[in-house]
């Protein structure tokens, strides 16, 4: 059974590819009335700023995720405008995928300290500071969720060749899905349902122009298949089409 999405949702990483897809989506959803759109540096996102003048559903956040006092000023602003209501859905999408200095071989420390900052820290120190709004309005009819975006390159048992020879962005990936399992065992009983999504191999700046699928197209699929989510779906590690993948 579908169960609508929103009436609000937050994502990270909203200024482009993945993120800035689902900006797109949610705006087509009559049933959400408040966009969160989260990046590092809104000002000079030019497309998501010509979407939120579009559509007054949309509200730029200023968020770095590796930035504590960015994320503790977002937690404010998304409070004040919610009101009494709570967040619905927090979608963790925001990542690096470096192509240089996270190989297996010669590999700098700096580089691979960034991938852990962002790529699992980051969802960590974000959703801790979002948990009391996301438990605010979520019942076991209709959960907050959790959404942490991840990959197959996360999966431990269907260990693929590293993207882009980077192993620091599946090792971070599978920390992520670690965290998804935690998160879902502690939060359980207050019916916030997290869940690890691979989008797809897509057509992003990460995924490269030799992805096979378009970012579009997997924006509305992991939407399609989060809105169908609910409790007893907690803490499983899905594909853009709601299928099981393996840890």
């Amino acid at each position: 059974m579908v169960n609508p999405l929103g009436p609000s949702v937050l994502i990270t990483g909203a200024n482009r590819g993945l993120g800035l897809a689902f900006v797109k989506e949610l705006v087509k959803q009559k049933q959400v009335t408040d966009v969160f759109a989260a990046c590092r540096n809104p000002a000079n996102a030019n497309e998501l700023n010509a979407l939120a003048k579009a559509h007054p559903s949309v509200q730029l956040l200023q968020m770095d995720v590796s930035n504590d006092s960015e994320i503790a000023d977002a937690v404010k602003q998304v409070s004040k405008k919610l009101g009494n209501r709570g967040l619905n859905v927090l979608i963790n999408n925001a990542a690096i995928l470096t192509f240089t200095g996270a190989e297996y071989s010669n590999p700098q420390r700096k580089v691979l300290e960034e991938h852990m900052a962002i790529n699992i820290v980051g969802p960590i120190m974000v959703t801790d500071a979002f948990l009391p709004l996301l438990r605010k309005d979520s019942s076991a009819e209709k959960p907050s969720l959790v959404v942490n975006i991840s990959s197959e390159s996360g999966s431990v048992r269907d260990a693929q060749p590293p993207a882009q020879g980077n192993i620091a962005y599946g090792i971070t990936k599978a920390g992520l899905n670690m965290y998804t399992r935690y998160l879902a065992s502690g939060e359980k009983y207050n019916h916030v349902v997290t869940v690890s999504v691979h989008p797809g191999w897509l057509r992003t700046d990460m995924g490269t122009e030799h992805a096979p699928n378009s970012v579009e197209s997997g924006a509305s699929a992991v939407l399609e298949s989060i809105s169908k989510l609910g409790i007893d779906d907690n803490g499983r590690f899905i594909n853009n089409k709601g299928q099981d993948m393996n840890f």
